[in-house]
């Protein structure tokens, strides 16, 4: 079984078989008035997205189908396995940049699937810090009958994040068909007993707290550091670091790869001595017994 159950793996042993039933909707923007800052409209570089995005997921062997007037039932004719509406987000000010992938509060399966493409999505993105899940009560991540990830790639009136976006369309495309086949074929990862390493854009990093209600702070986590995870909770982990045991937000963790160009220290360290300096240790706590027996 999938890590998102019946909607995402048809009941088959034949993983190939599994992909060609797999059927993904394509939701992009129709929000024409919106621009960005480098002029052109959100409906316009949404579609763009979606229709780069069509072509990898048919270039592995998954239909999709973009939406035409009313996503929600026309998804559902469609028998969607995954559900995407593809916007860029705005904020007063100009100033705020990141990604969203939104879920519906208590829809679990769009919220792992939505962790799924934060997580992916850290990879490319310039600030991985500000790539976030979160709830969202908008219609269309509540009504799908299918897991929806409802992303919002980046804050189109920021000249930055649409710099970015428009020149990385191509990556964005190749990093959304990643997830997607990630959810398709991957069993449920277990982060129990793995090392995470903290990515915060500042220095003072993450905290752990007593509860993941955030009623105490017990210690903060610098960035960089790495903590060991006791157990793998919905957006959470009970997790240890320096012998102290705490609740960290999963948002702000990555798994250390085995590639990782800076790996982490062993929490405990063996220290090995030679056999020589070992004979001496012993030597000498030797007389000191001696010499207080006597």
């Amino acid at each position: 079984m999938s890590r998102l159950g019946s909607w995402f793996i048809r009941r088959t042993n034949d993983l190939e078989a599994q992909v060609m039933a797999y059927k993904v909707f394509l939701s992009p923007s129709h929000q024409y008035k919106n621009r960005c800052a480098l002029g052109d409209s959100e409906m316009d570089h949404c579609v763009e997205l979606a229709q780069k995005l069509a072509i990898l997921l048919s270039q592995n062997g998954i239909e999709s189908r973009l939406r035409n007037q009313s996503a929600i039932s026309e998804s559902k004719a469609f028998g969607s396995d995954l559900h995407i509406p593809m916007h860029t987000n705005a904020a007063s000010g100009h100033k705020a940049q990141g990604a969203r992938f939104g879920y519906y509060p208590g829809r679990a399966d769009s919220q792992k699937a939505c962790e799924v493409f934060r997580d992916n999505f850290k990879k490319i993105y310039p600030f991985p810090d500000k790539v976030k899940s979160c709830a969202y009560t908008f219609g269309e991540a509540k009504n799908p009958e299918c897991p929806v990830v409802y992303c919002e790639t980046v804050f189109h009136d920021n000249k930055d994040d649409a710099e970015w976006f428009h020149a990385n369309m191509d990556a964005i495309a190749q990093n959304f068909t990643e997830s997607i086949i990630q959810l398709l074929g991957e069993d449920e990862v277990d982060l129990v007993g793995k090392l995470m390493k903290v990515q915060t854009s500042k220095d003072e990093g993450l905290s752990l707290w007593s509860d993941i209600a955030k009623t105490s702070r017990i210690i903060r986590v610098a960035k960089g550091e790495v903590i060991r995870v006791i157990a793998d909770l919905t957006g959470w982990v009970l997790a240890e670091y320096k012998g102290v045991q705490g609740y960290a937000d999963k948002q702000y963790l990555v798994k250390v790869e085995p590639s990782d160009p800076n790996p982490p220290e062993p929490i405990e360290k063996l220290v090995i001595f030679k056999q020589s300096d070992w004979d001496d240790y012993c030597r000498a706590i030797e007389k000191i017994l001696t010499k207080a027996e006597g």
